[in-house]
């Protein structure tokens, strides 16, 4: 379904997993290794064979996650779009997000899920020093056009130019065009609980067993063979889960459509 509807759309995917933290989920310090020349004891640099002599030195660089990603192209959009133009939307996908530990992964995020009537977060939050300068770069000798700027500020009805922060990398704040969806499946026994207070900052919606259908929307009509017979492999699940319905009375238990494929 997200398939189907984010079709042609920029999408920045990740999945959730025992592991997951902040870091995983935001960005963080990583090492990573750069070529130098080597120098000798005066400075000077060293010449073999008419080529510099290079060593491998591991640095350290601030790397961005999916969440990052998402939010600077969000901006980015909002950067992009002129006067009037209404910035296109960034689709920021979290698969199976009952296997992290959401309260975790989001840390401070959190408060940002809670939406204006506008469609900006209500309350924004400071950026540490490491993801501030991550961000300042990012948006660094950018502008958002006076009409975008003037009407995402109004929204706070206070005198502080929000927009303006954001571009700086002081504060954090969902824009309009950034849509945060996640999956879960109902079935797996979840590593960890979700609490109330996350859960309803999200509106959800429940899909479901159905027949499979490809991004277009029409059936995959999908049969099997048995026995010299074949099969609709919809109207078998059906009968399947008919049997598994009487026996344990729960949805759980069921077989979707894609609980084998072809090969």
């Amino acid at each position: 379904e997200i398939n189907r509807l984010t079709k042609g759309k920029e999408v920045v995917r990740t999945t959730f997993h025992p592991d997951s933290d902040y870091s995983t989920f935001v960005g963080a310090y990583k090492p990573t290794s750069i070529e130098i020349p080597v120098r000798d004891v005066t400075g000077k640099v060293i010449v073999e064979g008419g080529k510099q002599v290079t060593e491998n030195r591991i640095v350290y660089e601030f790397v961005e996650q999916a969440f990052l990603q998402a939010y600077i192209k969000a901006w980015n959009a909002y950067i992009d779009a002129s006067e009037g133009e209404k910035p296109k939307d960034i689709y920021l996908v979290i698969e199976e997000i009952n296997r992290g530990n959401c309260a975790q992964i989001f840390g401070d995020l959190f408060q940002l899920l809670d939406r204006n009537m506008w469609g900006f977060s209500d309350y924004p939050i400071q950026a540490d020093n490491d993801m501030r300068k991550q961000l300042a770069k990012a948006f660094s000798g950018l502008e958002i056009s006076q009409e975008n700027k003037d009407r995402i500020n109004a929204c706070y009805k206070c005198d502080k130019d929000y927009v303006q922060q954001v571009l700086n990398g002081e504060i954090l704040l969902l824009p309009d065009n950034f849509y945060i969806w996640a999956t879960m499946n109902t079935s797996d026994q979840s590593l960890f609980p979700i609490d109330s207070a996350f859960k309803r900052r999200w509106d959800w919606q429940y899909t479901p067993i159905c027949e499979g259908k490809s991004n277009d929307g029409q059936p995959l009509g999908w049969k099997i063979k048995a026995n010299g017979y074949e099969y609709v492999w919809w109207t078998f699940i059906q009968k399947i889960n008919a049997e598994i319905e009487e026996m344990t009375k729960s949805e759980d238990k069921k077989l979707g459509y894609f609980f084998c494929k072809p090969i």
